[in-house]
């Protein structure tokens, strides 16, 4: 019988361990102190804890059709209290960054958590915002997600150029993600306009990484598997061939995302 997680833990979400390792290997490639990246990665867990919370609370009601293993159509909290982790995890995270501030002089993490706490409650709320049509309100909350993904980079590692180029390049390739796979359902058939927007937004991606690999910022190791996860994201997008040769493209974008995060510890152990 496969392990199952206690219905709470459904409040975490299944890239939570990467963005945490994400935080401290931007860290230690920007040759971070040890107290200044446990303190990001505190800062990375409960603001990462309480967007998630919020975002169970304004989606309650979809997702007791979208997700009903979700801690609030389960049973396993109420929403007040879902609430209420959402708050005091957000409040933890400000104050962990407040301390990077008062004892080690970087203010940096303040500005960031404030900008993705803006980020975030933005992001939610266009979840439920009936002034938007349907396309609107994907293309805005893409983008917001998009920002905040790019802005874990310099929450671990300061404002270095590997770890913003690394933000800039992950943040682009998130948008477009977002885009055609709405709801962490696959659509089949996006919006011409989608479409173009995800393609060109893959393209910055991998160009964006290639000019700081000649502008010797990064390796190309690093870039080719960046590469390989954009063309692989975009075949799929483009829904092309069958159920074998999508399996055989997810594969691949996998090993890309997972090449990444290698020669990433690789590079900050070395």
């Amino acid at each position: 019988m496969p392990l199952m997680l206690p219905s709470p833990f459904m409040i975490f979400r299944v890239q939570a361990p990467a963005i945490y390792l994400v935080v401290v290997l931007s860290g230690l490639i920007a040759e971070e102190s040890g107290a200044g990246i446990m303190l990001s990665v505190i800062m990375a867990i409960f603001f990462s804890l309480g967007i998630w919370a919020l975002d169970d609370y304004v989606d309650k009601d979809l997702d007791i059709v979208l997700h009903p293993s979700r801690v609030i159509p389960s049973g396993a909290l109420s929403p007040r209290a879902v609430l209420g982790i959402s708050a005091l995890s957000l409040s933890i995270s400000l104050f962990s960054s407040i301390l990077k501030l008062i004892f080690l002089g970087d203010a940096i993490l303040v500005f960031i958590v404030l900008i993705e706490l803006m980020l975030g409650i933005l992001a939610v709320r266009l979840t439920r915002e009936d002034l938007l049509d349907n396309e609107s309100r994907i293309l805005l909350k893409a983008f917001l997600t998009g920002a905040m993904i790019g802005l874990i980079f310099p929450a671990g590692g300061g404002l270095s150029d590997k770890v913003i180029v690394l933000g800039l390049m992950v943040g682009t390739a998130h948008v477009a993600n977002t885009l055609v796979i709405p709801n962490g359902k696959s659509v089949k058939e996006p919006p011409i306009e989608i479409k173009l927007v995800a393609s060109s937004l893959y393209l910055a991606s991998m160009i964006s990484g290639w000019a700081a690999y000649l502008a010797g910022i990064f390796h190309k190791l690093i870039i080719i598997p960046l590469t390989l996860t954009s063309i692989s994201e975009f075949i799929l997008m483009m829904g092309v061939g069958g159920r074998a040769c999508q399996l055989r493209v997810k594969s691949a974008a996998g090993a890309g995302k997972i090449s990444i995060l290698v020669i990433l510890l690789v590079e900050a152990l070395l």
